[in-house]
């Protein structure tokens, strides 16, 4: 699958210290590049990638450099992975969406089984995810930090996102290079 290609060259090598878990990769297009989170070129819609970037890094992001900021991503064991491993349709409810999370929650137990230990912190981001999630991989002793959900930075919510990521990275006393490029 396209997707999983694109992340796989991106994984960390050694271990993944912050694992991050999105809803689904977007539709791909006829005629459009791929819009994923580990496309290197991605002309815009890239949300949630720009502001990883800039709250992780204290930088603004510049979309020539992509390569070079998941190349950094990599280096400090951070990776993404979707509840749902295939693209869904735009406009579904949140009830439908959370019962194809739950359909594919038995992939996704064998993906994080594969991917994590049990310091990995885990970042579940937006609603649906959260309240699918949180509890069910809770149980299973995996280590979710958020302790509420992290709006998608689209759509007016890319303030309320940095604003409780960046109080998550302070509690959690996560600290990445910052006030100077990390890009080689």
């Amino acid at each position: 699958m396209i997707y999983e290609a694109a992340a796989e060259k991106y994984k960390p090598t050694y271990k993944i210290k912050y694992l991050f878990i999105a809803e689904a990769p977007p539709e791909k297009k006829e005629g459009e590049e791929l819009r994923y989170f580990y496309s290197e070129k991605v002309e815009k819609h890239d949300h949630l990638f720009k502001n990883i970037v800039e709250i992780l890094f204290s930088m603004k992001y510049e979309r020539s450099d992509k390569k070079q900021w998941l190349i950094e991503l990599q280096s400090i064991g951070f990776f993404l992975i979707d509840a749902i491993h295939t693209p869904i349709p735009s406009g579904l409810s949140d009830k439908v969406i959370a019962g194809l999370i739950n359909d594919d929650f038995a992939y996704l137990l064998e993906k994080l089984k594969k991917l994590t230990d049990k310091d990995t912190k885990i970042i579940l981001i937006k609603k649906v995810v959260f309240n699918s999630l949180n509890g069910r991989l809770r149980k299973l002793g995996f280590n979710v930090i958020n302790t509420e959900m992290l709006n998608f930075p689209s759509r007016g919510n890319q303030t309320q996102f940095r604003e409780k990521f960046k109080e998550l990275i302070i509690k959690e006393q996560i600290s990445f290079p910052k006030n100077e490029k990390a890009i080689k």
